[in-house]
């Protein structure tokens, strides 16, 4: 069975937008519907948010290996190390110690929090086989013909295989190895494989029950991270993921489409992402 969850924050024009769409591709695939939407914000100290910083820097360093296969710097890297190390300049210090919190390190973690809600519900509530898609409130579908075409290909792929439904960053941006992307034509559409999973964008995403459990595993691991972005705590999973297996791997592929059936409405402009 396919199971749709819709991450939000309780924004009333987008789930107003969004809920009957939803529902409605649920009803199509005769599958289920849920949301997700508590969250409890974490207690920030400046201990927390330094090890925070640290351990976003090494991840960072780590993924740049990982998807080229080889050590190397980049103009890329140097920027998110340098965002990474922003908050240990003191004056960045002395605006955390008068406020006590800040820097989107609050929002960081209910964002990721509800992401490995959504994950951990499909796992306790679905079996083998079962398929989850996940989408954020800022999700703008536009065309649930075409999203339908994706999710009932996805979901009859390999159970290691990774989805993403909405628009993202271009190959070059992401830094991925262009020369590795797998171009596959179908009559209405074209997909592409990549064989290593990454994402940039958590607005709408689908994997396997196979999947999620081994991700839900690497979350358990390091709560201490929910303080990442979302899409950074999932990169840091399937690190981890590659990485305890990298001797006997079988090869995964992240797997996106052309056209797009879904918009990341913040990336495009047409939301405004408000924490709170």
């Amino acid at each position: 069975m396919i199971k749709i969850a819709l991450i939000h924050n309780g924004e009333i024009d987008r789930l107003d937008y969004a809920r009957p769409i939803l529902k409605q591709v649920a009803t199509c695939l005769k599958g289920e519907y849920f949301e997700i939407f508590e969250q409890v914000p974490p207690r920030l100290t400046f201990r927390n948010i330094i090890s925070r910083q640290v351990r976003y820097y090494f991840v960072i360093k780590r993924w740049n290996q990982y998807l080229r296969e080889k050590k190397f710097l980049n103009h890329n890297f140097f920027n998110r190390i340098y965002l990474s190390l922003r908050l240990l300049q003191p004056s960045e210090i002395s605006k955390f110690l008068k406020r006590g919190r800040g820097f989107n390190f609050e929002a960081d973690h209910c964002v990721s929090e509800k992401h490995v809600k959504a994950i951990n519900r499909f796992l306790k509530t679905s079996e083998d086989g079962d398929f989850l898609i996940v989408f954020e409130s800022d999700a703008i579908i536009k065309s649930i013909e075409i999203l339908l075409k994706y999710i009932r290909y996805s979901s009859n792929q390999n159970s290691k295989d990774f989805f993403i439904f909405a628009n993202h960053f271009s190959a070059e941006e992401i830094d991925l190895d262009s020369s590795q992307i797998i171009e596959e034509a179908h009559k209405e559409f074209t997909v592409f494989k990549y064989p290593k999973y990454f994402t940039n964008t958590l607005c709408s995403y689908g994997m396997s029950f196979t999947l999620a459990q081994e991700i839900s595993s690497e979350f358990n691991l390091f709560s201490s991270r929910l303080l990442f972005p979302s899409d950074w705590l999932l990169n840091a999973a399937f690190l981890s993921i590659f990485e305890r297996n990298s001797k006997n791997f079988e090869v995964p592929a992240t797997i996106f489409f052309n056209p797009h059936a879904v918009l990341n409405g913040s990336l495009t402009k047409e939301y405004r992402s408000v924490f709170k």
